[in-house]
């Protein structure tokens, strides 16, 4: 059998899109939204901290956002760039970070100058920074409001498609400096003529625990699934499961989670009386895209440390509870940690009437069925997808009115980046006589990966397991006879005995990439190389 993605479907009553909720710390949006700078990081929770004022880190003026052209076709706008990750960055001798600011940064000007040519070749050591900080190439603008929606108050973009891991993301931008009122630039904000230019880089070509930049992706973003939400229309509790028994609190708490953790704070009339319920006027929800943004970097992590640090709870106990690995591990791993159970996000959540509908990232493509009613509806004609950013618009409003009900078939890439997963099984058994029989099973996983640049912690497989196995069963009427000689003891049925063995050994193979088949399909490779290539910068 072969699996091109994971099979899903989604059901829309008049209009409304309906998602259970059932989401657990692991389960943040990965990968998609990324605050500006350090500093808009540093400052996120204390401007979060008042839900009837937020704060703001700056005023923002001015903004460009870039990302890394892949291929080699060339697209409007694009411009040859130097993308640093330290560029603008201020550290403090205490490892606060200060307002961004290129006179500040460890990049002189003179040494920026002096590779804005794009015949003269550049490195990341000619900067004096790791390669992990440092991306150079041509990089394509893109649209706020078409690829990315601005938090301007907070500081951070979210993106409204995924990125490969062999793209890159960069900004630059103005702001008025809250001290003196002037504008700083960081970055070339409005560059011209064919030089290179300089952007902040973000988002480096390769997502790694280790890498700085790790800490500017957000890991506190949570989707409800739909969008156009109302209060009536989403039902939303944190659970913590202590001994399988779920609880609204922590050990030692009185009050909720979802107060504890940020998320209701005010009332519906906007009072600081929790009322029970998401709050939709602080900040933490954006009712338009269904976002859940807790007001706390790692709520799963240093929230519950601080809440249980006030319990007579001891160390060993707070460190069993606070999911800090949740924040230190790449996602996929992090859903193998136990603590990933011991906390769910549950309810329901329904849209606001709407003709688009998400269904989520790396559809694949041709895989969407829908259906009005029972009947099947034809694309194109009744509805209109698009796979880059997983939408769906129904183009027949009569589908949408009150009474009628929407099925969506689809299938979505997972989360491995599996392009198609195949299973092949065999089984084959020989009877030598009624008493002998021999077998032999083979079993074989294979994955296809979808990109050429695997992740660290995503590497698909390509394995077999071959076994082999007996069964023998013989009569004994010697052991009869001897039984019955012994006195006191006679038998009434015939004596035999059975043997049965069995043997299996797993063979792991590799699972090769588009480029490493491409290269064996141009005979670029030799024999020994097919089954051991890993393409560092393909």
């Amino acid at each position: 059998s072969q699996q091109e993605g994971e099979g899903q479907t989604e059901t829309i009553r008049g209009g409304s899109q309906e998602q259970e909720l059932a989401l657990r710390p692991a389960d943040y949006e990965d990968d998609r939204h990324f605050f500006l700078d350090f500093y808009n990081r540093q400052q996120f929770e204390e401007n979060m901290s008042n839900p009837q004022q937020p704060g703001q880190a700056y005023q923002l003026s001015e903004i460009n956002v870039w990302m890394l052209r892949e291929s080699t076709q060339s697209f409007e706008g694009e411009r040859q760039a130097i993308a640093l990750a330290d560029l603008g960055v201020v550290q403090n001798a205490d490892s606060t970070y200060a307002l961004p600011n290129e006179a500040g940064d460890p990049f002189a000007g003179n040494l920026l100058a002096q590779y804005r040519d794009p015949s003269v070749g550049i490195s990341a050591a000619d900067f004096g920074v790791e390669p992990a900080g440092f991306v150079e190439g041509y990089f394509i603008p893109l649209q706020e409001g078409v690829d990315y929606e601005l938090n301007r108050y907070l500081g951070y973009l979210s993106l409204r498609r995924n990125l490969s891991s062999r793209q890159a993301l960069a900004i630059s931008f103005k702001y008025l400096d809250p001290v003196t009122g002037q504008t700083v630039s960081v970055g070339d904000v409005s560059p011209g003529g064919g030089d290179r230019i300089y952007l902040k880089l973000i988002r480096p070509q390769t997502v790694t625990t280790t890498n700085k930049l790790w800490d500017l992706m957000m890991k506190n973003v949570y989707s409800t699934g739909v969008g156009n939400l109302t209060p009536e229309g989403l039902e939303a509790d944190i659970k913590y499961n202590e001994q399988n028994v779920p609880t609204s609190s922590l050990p030692e708490r009185n009050t909720i989670l979802l107060q504890d953790l940020g998320l209701d704070r005010v009332d519906n009339q906007g009072a600081l009386n929790p009322d029970n319920e998401i709050d939709f006027s602080t900040g933490t929800l954006n009712p338009s895209t269904g976002l859940i943004v807790f007001p706390y970097l790692e709520p799963f992590g240093n929230r519950i440390r601080q809440l249980l640090s006030t319990t007579s709870l001891s160390p060993d106990e707070i460190d069993n509870l606070a999911f800090s690995e949740l924040y230190a591990e790449r996602k996929i791993n992090a859903r193998q940690i136990a603590k990933n159970n011991f906390y769910l996000i549950e309810g329901v959540s329904k849209g606001g009437v709407s003709a688009n509908y998400s269904l989520g990232f790396s559809l694949v493509e041709g895989s969407v069925n829908v259906f009005a009613n029972g009947k099947e509806l034809q694309e194109g004609t009744d509805y209109i997808v698009d796979y880059s950013i997983g939408s769906i618009t129904i183009l027949d409003e009569q589908y949408l009115s009150r009474g009628q009900e929407i099925k969506i078939e689809y299938e979505n890439n997972q989360f491995a980046r599996i392009e198609q997963k195949t299973f092949t099984g065999l089984r084959a058994e020989y009877e030598i006589s009624d008493d002998i029989r021999l077998g032999s099973t083979f079993f074989k996983l294979s994955e296809r990966p979808l990109e050429d640049k695997i992740r660290i912690g995503d590497e698909p497989v390509n394995n077999a397991v071959i076994g082999f196995d007996a069964n023998a069963r013989f009569d004994a009427p010697w052991l009869t006879r001897l039984i019955d000689k012994i006195p006191l003891l006679q038998t009434n049925e015939s004596s035999s005995f059975s043997l049965s063995g069995e043997f299996a050994e797993l063979r792991p193979g590799v699972a090769q990439t588009r480029a490493v088949n491409n290269a064996i399909d141009d005979d670029l490779l030799f024999k020994d190389k097919e089954n051991g290539l890993t393409f560092i910068d393909d």
